[in-house]
């Protein structure tokens, strides 16, 4: 939150988990998070479709937290209105072992518990945590376990190689729903509608590792390889029994197993009177997930009524570049080639629910580029533009909004075109500010289409919308140990050419959220 142009959306329902908002981009998402990057030491916490869970943070050990937002969180690929970027520590030289607990109202407490050290000429943390809750509402207790490690070595050559691994047990965790105002209104701790009757409630087990190998091949050159995979199974009960033969039925069942990699070269030199850096690399991204759907019995599994094989897969190449030109002039810029390709094997067909098997590719070019200029050795001015993209996720390519059989592959990715200009000041030896203005033109804004049954959320194209903003932050210190620090933003989403399927004209309409 103290960061301008960044929302973090609260629910106060852990089967929800946090929405995060950039400049409005993943502001429609009505779980975990999308059209914004998550990334924790440059192993994505984002799937190829582009939908991600910021439960996976670790942030008992993160030393950093890295926020790109504007232009060039396009070259980031697919989804990155903006980006989120936790850098975890190495863990101590010394063994330590620290434990942590706290304890609240509506039997909530946290247990925590760190161990590191050298093991040889590796640096080692662990940690693990138990979070558990009766919930503030009825029938919203939940309990979350996490735990993640991290190896780390370095050469004398200046190579250095990172071993991750994160797990994250959350069972049953039990969804409250939404109220409506006169629900609101009548009791706030009440379970929403029809919670109690189909014991609305959702499960996930989430593990994954990955390494990262970096060596310099020269005075000039580095290599980077990084690489991941793990596994995500999630059984989720809806507030709806989902018996009709075309339904995709009241429970989820989704078992996910994903993995990808990635190859930078990054030479540093001088041309001309400046120096400059150079970044060319390429990722691959994939995901495959039996997804299954039955019948919500009142709160158990019943008869099957979905069952298909889904699979998205991302490739992308791209370079990046910057370059002090003349003494006070820095040049920046990139561009990303994108591909991702979803493809769906339907093995649930019957003569009421015929076959859904699809697929469908898009792809993308996006360049950007940046000026600054150093007025002062205390003032920066900037100017930035480029283009990004974001595709629908699996959940909004689920169904079609008209009724229809089959994937919703006519559904098109939101293309944006983003400027921003600024000033950045340094402010005597402790303080620095930040302005940004900027505007975000994007065509083919995915947007929340008819609901024909229950559970069955469709998506539509929006035409065109924009978004304009201004963004002030200020930091500094205050002395004897304190600091301070303010950011405020202003934005104005609204449509600007969008007519519902039922003829009611929403131009100059807000963004939802």
């Amino acid at each position: 939150g103290r960061v301008p142009g960044l929302v973090m959306q609260n629910r106060h329902n852990y089967a929800q988990d946090l929405q995060v908002s950039s400049r409005g981009f993943g502001a429609r998402a009505s779980f975990g998070t999308r059209g914004v990057r998550l990334v924790q030491d440059g192993i994505p916490l984002t799937m190829p479709d582009g939908q991600g869970q910021t439960a996976l943070f670790d942030l008992d050990a993160a030393r950093r937290v890295e926020v790109l937002r504007g232009p060039f969180a396009a070259l980031y690929g697919n989804s990155s209105g903006g980006v989120v970027n936790v850098f975890t520590d190495d863990g101590p030289r010394a063994p330590t072992v620290e434990a942590s607990g706290w304890a609240g109202s509506f039997d909530a407490w946290r247990t925590a518990l760190r161990a590191g050290g050298a093991l040889g000429d590796w640096r080692t943390r662990l940690d693990a945590s138990r979070f558990m809750t009766d919930g503030y509402r009825e029938h919203s207790a939940a309990r979350r376990d996490q735990a993640n490690a991290r190896f780390r070595r370095e050469g004398e050559d200046g190579a250095s190689l990172t071993l991750l691994a994160n797990a994250l047990d959350q069972p049953d965790t039990q969804d409250p729903l939404g109220l409506t105002q006169a629900q609101l209104d009548a009791d706030r701790r009440q379970a929403g509608t029809n919670a109690l009757r189909f014991d609305t409630r959702k499960s996930v087990r989430h593990s994954q590792g990955g390494l990262a190998y970096e060596r310099p091949l020269s005075a000039q050159d580095t290599l980077r390889v990084r690489g991941y995979g793990g596994t995500r199974q999630v059984m989720q009960f809806l507030a709806f029994s989902g018996a009709a033969p075309t339904s995709s039925g009241g429970v989820v069942d989704l078992d996910r197993s994903f993995g990808g990699g990635s190859v930078q070269w990054i030479r540093k030199g001088e041309l001309g009177t400046g120096a400059y850096t150079l970044t060319l690399g390429a990722d691959y991204d994939t995901m495959q997930e039996r997804r299954r759907g039955f019948v919500n019995d009142f709160g158990r599994a019943g008869a099957l009524r979905r069952d298909e094989d889904d699979t998205v897969t991302s490739a992308d190449q791209y370079a990046i570049g910057e370059w002090r030109f003349a003494p006070r002039w820095t040049l920046s810029g990139g561009v990303r080639r994108s591909s991702v390709r979803f493809r769906a094997q339907d093995a649930f067909i019957t003569a009421q629910n015929p076959d859904d098997s699809g697929a469908v590719r898009y792809a993308r070019t996006s360049p950007v580029a940046g000026l600054a200029y150093a007025l002062t050795d205390a003032v920066n001015v900037y100017v930035a533009a480029g283009r990004g993209f974001e595709t629908p996720t699996l959940a909004e390519l689920a169904y079609r909004p008209d009724g229809q059989p089959g994937l919703n592959f006519a559904l098109q990715a939101a293309r944006s075109t983003n400027y921003e200009a600024g000033v950045k000041l340094v402010l005597g030896d402790a303080a620095r500010a930040t302005l940004a203005v900027f505007r975000s033109d994007v065509r083919d804004e995915i947007v929340s289409g008819p609901q024909l049954q229950p559970g069955r959320n469709t998506f539509v194209n929006a035409g065109r919308t924009r978004r304009d903003g201004v963004e002030l932050a200020v930091q500094g210190a205050l002395g004897g140990g304190f600091s301070a620090l303010a950011a405020w933003t202003w934005l104005d989403a609204a449509f600007r050419d969008l007519v519902t399927p039922g003829g009611a004209n929403l131009d100059g309409n807000r963004l939802p959220g």
